[in-house]
């Protein structure tokens, strides 16, 4: 039956009530308790009820027919800031549209990303660098939002101080600086704890803090710069691709090492949702998420580089701007004409400063071409990129170039066109350095020493040289020979060209020599040849492939029949040409002297001695006998020895018979 009214109210009233609603207008504190009074419609409009409210019903007010609206319980500003609410009378008058608006309270207290945070210092950085810290939230409006911050402990010897800075000009959004106030000593001062709060202009007013914990760091001087200075100004369509390249800020450190090594990142506030990216090592800006110009026709980012030393130094803020409006259509495009015999990408490593590598042509029917930023990128500062009429561009050689060290390089041409927003096109190649024949072989662990004994048969490895060329291709082909250096016995020697493997050619003999020099030349193929050479000494060993030999084929000696006992009257001496042991000769009486001679010899010196005393009178007026050589290796030879027994006169004459008749 209400239903049935209510809908005969308001086709009545939507047939006969032209007249203009009027409004009302409630202001209720966020936080009022249940069952207050917002408001009664019959006597703040002056019109009688009862009345019918569109929508009827609601979980926060409660409408009486007689036009008393009552809260339910407490609203939340930052929930819900404003409600609407139709009342009809039934009497058919004019509709009246009622505003709930909700009045801030200060009920929130402001809240930082995060309760503690880490910050280094320099110990010689300038009083007044100061590094930006997260800033507090507070969802309350006006004087309830965050209206300053300060310092509540930790400040020993007052080395710090806060200071908050309108971001963008908005008084209602303040960056968060950490100043440094004092000079830094790390042996005074290596650590400290601070406490930030963070308070709003409530009253009371909250407050919310946040510990900075500072390390103060030894000593990194230079911090990044950006370069070019300034703004930058980009421009982008919305249709822009996420994920694309937006814009690269190049940052310098003076700096070495870790210290010079430069990472980049946006600061928070001014990239609200995230929309773009940064990569940390090159400074390449993306977009990481669609743009819609309707929702932000423009971004400022803030852009801080800091090194990576122990205390990272941050530059000031590089500004982007970022205008985002619609679209140019034709990147440039561009031509490379390598200057190559065969149009390939190659330079020989001989180029002189400033020879030609390529020629590179630059065209975009939506610009003029003085408008078209073309740079050279990778190379290495080897080479550089000129031009004289913004069409045609030279890269060149600008410094030497050494194959052996760099075997290529990669370069790209970029090309970016002064459209909104610049569109750019990138061509990227590997340049090869071709070989010239400028390294000679370089042998290894050289000079080369070996031993081969003189019964090696033709044929026999005696060593193996190796050499190698830093060059490439035929350059670095290497050969081997045996150089002609007057050796007298290099010719007992052969070497394989391409392999370096020396054999014997010949018998060798120790006893003609017993070592050999070879002088050794590793030439490669390039022209002209390059070569170096080595020495290879080769020790004969001996054999014991040679007889003593006596010098005379018969010794003859003449002794004297009354010579004493033990007289040495004749020495033998033979010789052998093997070295060592094989070379050692001892002597020893053969055939031709009876068991109980008259004779010994000295099996070292040679020498003959009489053994016993000599008679000639006895019978025996001469003897032969032999004498053998032996080497240390069995070898002997043998000599035949005459020995002839001079007469004394030692016998008176005797008669025979001793009487005659």
């Amino acid at each position: 039956m209400l239903l049935c009214t209510l809908l005969l109210l308001l086709s009545f009233h939507g047939k006969f009530c032209d007249a203009q609603e009027s409004t009302l207008t409630y202001n209720v504190p966020e936080g009022l308790g249940g069952g207050s009074r917002v408001g009664d419609v019959a006597a703040d409009s002056g019109t009688s009820g009862p009345y019918f409210f569109v929508p009827s019903t609601s979980e926060w007010f409660e409408f009486n027919l007689s036009g008393v609206i009552t809260l339910l319980k407490p609203l939340d500003r930052e929930t819900e800031s404003e409600y609407t609410v139709l009342a009809i009378p039934v009497s058919g008058t004019p509709a009246i549209s009622i505003d709930i608006f909700v009045t801030d309270e200060n009920d929130n207290r402001p809240e930082f990303p995060r309760d503690k945070l880490n910050v280094e210092f320099s110990e010689n950085v300038e009083v007044g660098t100061r590094r930006t810290l997260d800033s507090a939230s507070d969802p309350d409006l006006g004087e309830n939002s965050i209206v300053g911050y300060n310092i509540t402990g930790g400040n020993i010897g007052e080395y710090f101080r806060i200071e908050a800075i309108e971001a963008f000009g908005d008084a209602k959004d303040l960056q968060l600086d950490l100043v440094v106030d004092k000079r830094l000593d790390r042996e005074v001062l290596p650590h400290v704890d601070l406490v930030i709060l963070a308070f709003d202009g409530g009253n009371p007013p909250l407050t919310g803090s946040m510990n900075v914990s500072i390390e103060i760091i030894d000593v990194n001087e230079s911090p990044p710069s950006f370069y070019p200075p300034g703004e930058v100004e980009v421009n982008l369509s919305e249709s822009f691709a996420v994920d694309d390249r937006v814009f690269q800020v190049y940052a310098n450190d003076s700096d070495s090492g870790r210290n010079g090594l430069v990472i980049y990142r946006i600061l928070e506030p001014s990239n609200p949702g995230g929309i773009f990216r940064i990569d940390s090592a090159t400074g390449e800006i993306f977009l990481n998420k669609p743009l819609n110009f309707e929702d932000a026709s423009s971004y400022t980012l803030l852009i801080k580089a800091r090194d990576n030393g122990i205390a990272p130094l941050e530059s000031p803020f590089k500004v982007v701007r970022i205008t985002i409006q619609n679209e140019n259509e034709h990147p440039p495009s561009i031509d490379v004409l390598f200057t190559s015999g065969d149009g390939s990408p190659k330079i020989s490593e001989a180029a002189s400063l400033g020879d030609f590598v390529a020629r590179i042509s630059v065209n975009d029917p939506d610009d003029d071409l003085e408008n078209i930023d073309v740079q050279l990128i990778g190379g290495q500062d080897v080479f550089s990129l000129t031009t004289k009429d913004d069409i045609i561009y030279l890269i060149c050689v600008a410094e030497p170039l050494d194959r052996e060290d760099v075997p290529s390089y990669d370069i790209g041409i970029r090309a970016m066109d002064g459209g909104s927003p610049p569109l750019v096109a990138e061509i990227k190649f590997t340049l090869i350095v071709e070989d010239v024949n400028d390294n000679p072989p370089i042998f290894q662990d050289p000079p080369y020493t070996a031993t081969k004994s003189e019964t090696s048969l033709n044929g026999t490895l005696v060593a193996t040289v190796s050499a190698t060329d830093r060059d490439a291709g035929i350059n670095a082909e290497v050969i081997y020979s045996i150089a002609d250096t007057g050796e007298p016995f290099a010719d007992w020697f052969v070497i394989q060209a391409e392999s370096g493997m020396i054999t014997t050619a010949k018998q060798l003999d120790r006893e003609e020599a017993s070592q050999v020099v070879l002088t050794v030349m590793a030439s490669d193929l390039g022209v002209p040849s390059l070569n170096s050479t080595t020495t290879v000494t080769v020790t004969i060993a001996d054999v014991n492939d040679n007889y003593p030999v006596f010098p005379v084929e018969s010794y003859h000696s003449n002794v004297s029949e009354d010579v004493p006992e033990r007289t040495c009257f004749l020495q033998v001496q033979a010789t052998d040409a093997d070295a060592g042991t094989s070379g050692q000769v001892t002597y020893s009486t053969g055939a031709g002297i009876p068991s109980h001679s008259q004779f010994s010899i000295d099996p070292n010196s040679g020498d003959i001695c009489t053994t016993q005393e000599l008679d000639r009178d006895g019978g025996i007026t001469s003897f032969e006998f032999q004498v053998r050589a032996t080497d240390g290796g069995g070898l002997s030879s043998v000599v035949l020895v005459e020995v002839d027994l001079l007469d004394v006169n030692d016998n008176a004459p005797e008669f025979y018979p001793e009487s005659y008749a």
